[in-house]
Protein backbone atom coordinates (compact mmCIF):
# COMPACT_ATOMS: atom_id res chain seq x y z
CA UNK A 1 0.00 0.00 0.00
CA UNK A 2 1.30 2.96 -0.77
CA UNK A 3 1.61 5.60 1.25
CA UNK A 4 0.66 9.22 0.68
CA UNK A 5 3.57 12.63 1.18
CA UNK A 6 2.41 15.90 1.82
CA UNK A 7 4.34 18.61 1.20
CA UNK A 8 3.94 22.16 2.79
CA UNK A 9 5.42 25.17 1.01
CA UNK A 10 6.16 28.56 2.90
CA UNK A 11 6.69 31.96 0.54
CA UNK A 12 7.37 35.32 1.98
CA UNK A 13 6.75 37.94 -0.48
CA UNK A 14 8.45 41.31 -0.23
CA UNK A 15 6.32 44.04 -0.94
CA UNK A 16 8.31 46.51 -2.03
CA UNK A 17 9.28 44.40 -5.00
CA UNK A 18 6.03 44.09 -5.62
CA UNK A 19 5.34 47.50 -5.57
CA UNK A 20 8.17 48.02 -7.95
CA UNK A 21 7.20 45.39 -10.20
CA UNK A 22 3.09 47.53 -10.39
CA UNK A 23 4.99 50.90 -11.27
CA UNK A 24 7.18 49.36 -13.82
CA UNK A 25 4.47 47.77 -15.37
CA UNK A 26 2.21 50.76 -15.01
CA UNK A 27 5.49 52.39 -17.10
CA UNK A 28 5.45 49.86 -19.71
CA UNK A 29 1.20 50.23 -20.42
CA UNK A 30 1.91 53.83 -20.77
CA UNK A 31 4.49 53.65 -23.39
CA UNK A 32 2.47 51.18 -25.24
CA UNK A 33 -0.57 53.78 -24.82
CA UNK A 34 1.58 56.22 -26.00
CA UNK A 35 2.85 54.07 -29.43
CA UNK A 36 -0.80 52.62 -29.71
CA UNK A 37 -1.60 56.63 -30.15
CA UNK A 38 0.78 57.51 -32.36
CA UNK A 39 0.25 54.74 -34.49
CA UNK A 40 -3.53 55.22 -34.59
CA UNK A 41 -2.66 59.23 -35.89
CA UNK A 42 -0.17 57.36 -38.42
CA UNK A 43 -3.43 55.32 -39.70
CA UNK A 44 -5.98 58.11 -39.70
CA UNK A 45 -3.25 59.98 -42.25
CA UNK A 46 -2.74 57.59 -44.13
CA UNK A 47 -6.14 56.99 -44.55
CA UNK A 48 -7.05 60.38 -45.35
CA UNK A 49 -4.04 60.79 -47.98
CA UNK A 50 -5.55 57.40 -49.67
CA UNK A 51 -8.70 59.12 -49.42
CA UNK A 52 -7.59 62.33 -51.14
CA UNK A 53 -5.55 60.10 -53.87
CA UNK A 54 -8.75 58.75 -54.49
CA UNK A 55 -10.90 61.80 -55.06
CA UNK A 56 -7.48 63.56 -57.04
CA UNK A 57 -7.42 60.21 -59.67
CA UNK A 58 -11.30 60.46 -59.94
CA UNK A 59 -10.94 64.25 -60.62
CA UNK A 60 -8.14 63.40 -63.27
CA UNK A 61 -10.04 60.98 -65.27
CA UNK A 62 -13.10 63.51 -65.37
CA UNK A 63 -10.96 66.40 -66.19
CA UNK A 64 -9.35 63.85 -68.83
CA UNK A 65 -12.76 62.88 -70.17
CA UNK A 66 -14.20 66.20 -70.36
CA UNK A 67 -10.54 67.67 -72.28
CA UNK A 68 -11.07 64.22 -74.84
CA UNK A 69 -14.61 65.36 -75.67
CA UNK A 70 -13.68 69.35 -75.97
CA UNK A 71 -10.89 68.11 -78.17
CA UNK A 72 -13.63 65.78 -80.57
CA UNK A 73 -15.70 68.29 -80.62
CA UNK A 74 -13.50 71.52 -81.53
CA UNK A 75 -12.21 68.73 -84.50
CA UNK A 76 -15.90 68.40 -85.44
CA UNK A 77 -16.23 72.70 -85.46
CA UNK A 78 -12.86 73.21 -87.14
CA UNK A 79 -13.67 70.28 -89.65
CA UNK A 80 -17.54 71.65 -90.86
CA UNK A 81 -17.61 74.92 -89.38
CA UNK A 82 -15.97 77.59 -91.96
CA UNK A 83 -15.86 80.23 -89.35
CA UNK A 84 -14.24 78.00 -86.76
CA UNK A 85 -12.08 76.66 -89.29
CA UNK A 86 -10.75 80.31 -89.95
CA UNK A 87 -10.11 80.84 -86.13
CA UNK A 88 -8.08 77.94 -85.80
CA UNK A 89 -6.05 78.84 -88.67
CA UNK A 90 -5.45 82.51 -87.31
CA UNK A 91 -5.05 80.92 -84.09
CA UNK A 92 -2.49 78.58 -85.67
CA UNK A 93 -0.72 81.76 -87.76
CA UNK A 94 -0.48 83.55 -84.24
CA UNK A 95 1.46 80.89 -82.69
CA UNK A 96 3.44 80.69 -85.31
CA UNK A 97 4.18 84.56 -84.78
CA UNK A 98 4.69 83.72 -81.19
CA UNK A 99 7.45 81.13 -81.51
CA UNK A 100 8.99 83.72 -83.76
CA UNK A 101 9.17 86.15 -81.36
CA UNK A 102 10.48 84.00 -79.02
CA UNK A 103 12.97 82.83 -81.36
CA UNK A 104 14.53 86.40 -81.68
CA UNK A 105 14.77 87.12 -78.42
CA UNK A 106 16.43 83.88 -77.07
CA UNK A 107 18.55 83.30 -80.49
CA UNK A 108 21.43 84.82 -78.91
CA UNK A 109 21.56 82.97 -75.94
CA UNK A 110 21.08 79.74 -77.81
CA UNK A 111 24.13 80.58 -80.14
CA UNK A 112 26.27 81.05 -77.25
CA UNK A 113 25.42 77.74 -76.28
CA UNK A 114 25.92 75.63 -79.45
CA UNK A 115 29.41 77.70 -79.78
CA UNK A 116 30.35 76.98 -76.45
CA UNK A 117 29.57 73.18 -76.91
CA UNK A 118 31.18 73.33 -79.97
CA UNK A 119 34.17 74.91 -78.55
CA UNK A 120 34.57 72.03 -75.53
CA UNK A 121 34.35 69.39 -78.52
CA UNK A 122 37.13 70.43 -80.18
CA UNK A 123 38.98 71.07 -77.28
CA UNK A 124 37.97 67.79 -76.30
CA UNK A 125 39.56 66.38 -79.90
CA UNK A 126 42.50 68.45 -79.82
CA UNK A 127 43.24 67.21 -75.98
CA UNK A 128 42.89 63.14 -77.22
CA UNK A 129 44.85 63.64 -80.12
CA UNK A 130 47.30 64.87 -78.36
CA UNK A 131 47.83 62.70 -76.43
CA UNK A 132 49.36 59.31 -77.90
CA UNK A 133 49.09 57.16 -73.93
CA UNK A 134 45.04 57.47 -74.29
CA UNK A 135 45.40 54.87 -77.37
CA UNK A 136 47.59 52.86 -75.68
CA UNK A 137 45.51 52.99 -72.89
CA UNK A 138 42.43 52.01 -75.03
CA UNK A 139 44.65 49.01 -76.46
CA UNK A 140 45.71 48.10 -72.85
CA UNK A 141 42.13 47.97 -71.72
CA UNK A 142 41.04 45.97 -74.99
CA UNK A 143 43.85 43.29 -74.51
CA UNK A 144 42.96 43.22 -70.67
CA UNK A 145 39.29 42.35 -71.59
CA UNK A 146 40.51 40.32 -73.88
CA UNK A 147 42.94 38.23 -71.80
CA UNK A 148 40.08 38.46 -68.74
CA UNK A 149 37.58 36.59 -71.63
CA UNK A 150 40.06 33.91 -72.71
CA UNK A 151 40.84 32.99 -68.83
CA UNK A 152 37.28 32.58 -68.12
CA UNK A 153 36.39 30.73 -71.06
CA UNK A 154 39.36 28.67 -70.12
CA UNK A 155 38.06 27.88 -66.51
CA UNK A 156 34.85 27.58 -67.76
CA UNK A 157 36.45 24.79 -70.09
CA UNK A 158 38.15 23.38 -66.92
CA UNK A 159 35.02 23.33 -64.82
CA UNK A 160 33.03 21.37 -68.01
CA UNK A 161 36.18 18.96 -68.49
CA UNK A 162 35.91 18.04 -64.32
CA UNK A 163 32.01 18.07 -64.68
CA UNK A 164 32.59 15.44 -67.25
CA UNK A 165 35.09 13.33 -64.98
CA UNK A 166 32.57 13.30 -62.01
CA UNK A 167 29.89 12.30 -64.86
CA UNK A 168 32.41 8.88 -65.54
CA UNK A 169 33.01 8.33 -62.14
CA UNK A 170 29.40 8.69 -61.31
CA UNK A 171 28.63 5.96 -64.00
CA UNK A 172 31.27 3.48 -62.65
CA UNK A 173 29.60 3.90 -59.07
CA UNK A 174 26.03 3.39 -60.55
CA UNK A 175 27.29 0.35 -62.58
CA UNK A 176 28.99 -1.23 -59.03
CA UNK A 177 26.02 -0.36 -57.05
CA UNK A 178 23.43 -2.16 -59.73
CA UNK A 179 25.73 -5.20 -59.99
CA UNK A 180 25.66 -5.03 -56.05
CA UNK A 181 21.90 -5.03 -56.43
CA UNK A 182 21.75 -1.53 -54.70
CA UNK A 183 20.78 1.73 -56.64
CA UNK A 184 23.05 4.40 -56.33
Amino acid sequence: MAKEMKAVIRAEVDPSGVVKGVARANQELKKLNESSARTAMASGISAAFNVGQVAFNAIRQATALMNDRVDELTRMATTWDLDAANAQTQALIQKYQDEQTIAKAVAPGVIQAIQAQSAASRSEAQRIAADPTISAGIAAAGQATAAAGGLRNATIDQTLTGAAGIADILTVLRDIASKMGRPF
